[in-house]
């Protein structure tokens, strides 16, 4: 028996390019920090791996152990992570208060050990995402789902450019056996390595078909918002509305994600597994992180694309002179700066330019920032949702969205993205999306609401945001 033993885990360390002697070192450090701390340490060990498909197709590898799954791709930076399962979860259900969420994030980060023998950087530790409003409870279609949820996976597959490297995530302390957790985590290993996606092609049939908010109701409440705006309680409002599909058959994961790349390499294209699969391909972001800078993009004001070209050519002109949408676009980059005001955070705007999309153009400006001493994510708190989410002033803009809109947004136009080991972060809006759970299929868009919005306008905005 004991050579038998002996013999699997020599076929192990075949198996996997990251020795166990390794780690042992590193280990038994993470062993003596978790008695000194009298918690469990999180340690991670990364190698490389060579796929035999691409990444987005491990979105179909189904391990009943592993449950949970997410996905992140940006093609025109050709930056992808897809993970597995879930060793440690923090949320709004466990804990109420959204700043100490945020500082048990920082401080888990802060105290881990990792292994890293690759160049491979900037690997995500916790994944997850957060409400529209922070101070809401999911319910209805989003029951379930906590208003804010991050989770350390067991397994993070990531590729950057041509390097694809897997990383391997443990909580230790002084009673963790490093064979038992090396053996088990090898099988994974070989599994992924050596998985082949063959499933077919979406074989999905769209059932019934509902608006939620009719065109007439629609109307009334941006009549509602405009006499708002007259009244000088807001400036903005973006008003929302969903389209509910119901459908018979399996959903593709794979080739859904891999279309979506496909057609918008410059969004952000998403997939959470959380009790509800929330997906989508997002122009937007809200914010990122890089050693002492901070990225955000000031995102409002569209334009339908064409296929005349001259058309088209007329409506890039129309968005850089319409008043409309340079008044709304500068409320958005005006509360953006205002927010980071608030936190002592000097910010700089760019100048306007416009973002294409294969449907649609936006107005884009770029705001770059000093990162101060807060918390990466206080700071996504004080600006997320941006005004191009919610509207401006931003606390007024949410409750009137509240008083009109019947239903949760729950993760639509929340802020979704990570947190890695440097405590970097990377967070998009949660919009162009869909929240697929129980065979139906729930499209959010939305559009901003100013003194100058013509009913007929915003209407066909939402309704071209939710066909692509």
């Amino acid at each position: 028996m004991y050579e038998f033993i002996r013999l699997i885990y020599k076929y192990i360390d075949k198996i996997m390019y990251l020795k166990k002697n390794q780690l042992l070192p590193i280990f038994k450090l993470s062993q003596k920090k978790s008695e000194i701390e009298d918690c469990p340490i999180l340690f991670t060990f990364t190698q490389k791996i060579e796929l035999n498909c691409d990444i987005n197709k491990l979105l179909d590898l189904e391990l009943k152990e592993l449950n949970g799954k997410s996905y992140w791709g940006q093609l025109s930076e050709k930056n992808y992570f897809f993970s597995l399962g879930e060793i440690y979860s923090i949320n709004s259900d466990i804990i109420k208060s959204k700043s100490k969420l945020n500082m048990n994030i920082e401080k888990i980060i802060k105290e881990t050990i990792s292994y890293n023998e690759t160049p491979q950087e900037e690997i995500p530790i916790f994944i997850g995402g957060q409400n529209f409003n922070l101070n809401d409870k999911n319910s209805n279609i989003w029951d379930g789902i906590s208003s804010s949820n991050y989770r350390i996976p067991k397994i993070l597959i990531k590729k950057n450019k041509n390097l694809t490297t897997i990383t391997f995530f443990s909580l230790i302390d002084n009673k963790t056996c490093l064979t038992k957790l090396y053996s088990k985590y090898s099988v994974y290993y070989r599994i992924i390595k050596e998985y082949k996606n063959q499933r077919k092609q979406n074989q999905i049939k769209l059932e019934s078909k509902k608006i939620r908010l009719s065109k007439n109701i629609f109307a009334n409440n941006v009549t509602k918002v405009k006499s708002m705006i007259d009244n000088q309680n807001i400036s903005k409002a973006v008003l929302s509305n969903i389209c509910e599909y119901s459908f018979k058959g399996d959903i593709t994961y794979s080739s859904f994600i891999e279309s979506l790349e496909k057609k918008y390499p410059e969004c952000a294209v998403f997939y959470y597994n959380y009790n509800g699969v929330f997906l989508g391909a997002s122009p937007e972001k809200i914010l990122s992180s890089n050693q002492n800078s901070l990225l955000i993009d000031a995102l409002a004001g569209s334009i339908n694309r064409d296929k005349n070209p001259q058309k088209d050519i007329e409506n890039q002109q129309e968005l850089l002179k319409d008043k409309k949408i340079i008044h709304e676009h500068d409320i958005v980059v005006k509360g953006i700066l205002e927010s980071l005001s608030k936190i002592n955070i000097n910010a700089n705007p760019g100048s306007k330019h416009i973002l294409k999309l294969k449907n649609i153009y936006h107005l884009k400006t770029c705001i770059k920032a000093e990162k101060n001493s807060e918390n990466i994510m206080d700071i996504l708190d004080s600006i997320a949702p941006t005004p191009a989410l919610s509207g401006y002033p931003k606390e007024e803009a949410i409750k009137i969205i509240e008083n009109l809109e019947d239903y949760d947004r729950g993760w639509y136009c929340g802020a979704i993205g990570w947190i890695n080991s440097n405590l970097n972060a990377n967070f998009y809006a949660g919009l162009r999306s869909a929240y697929i759970k129980n065979n139906y299929i729930y499209i959010y868009a939305g559009a901003g609401i100013t003194k100058d919005s013509i009913i007929e306008n915003e209407w066909n905005e939402i309704i071209n945001k939710m066909s692509a």
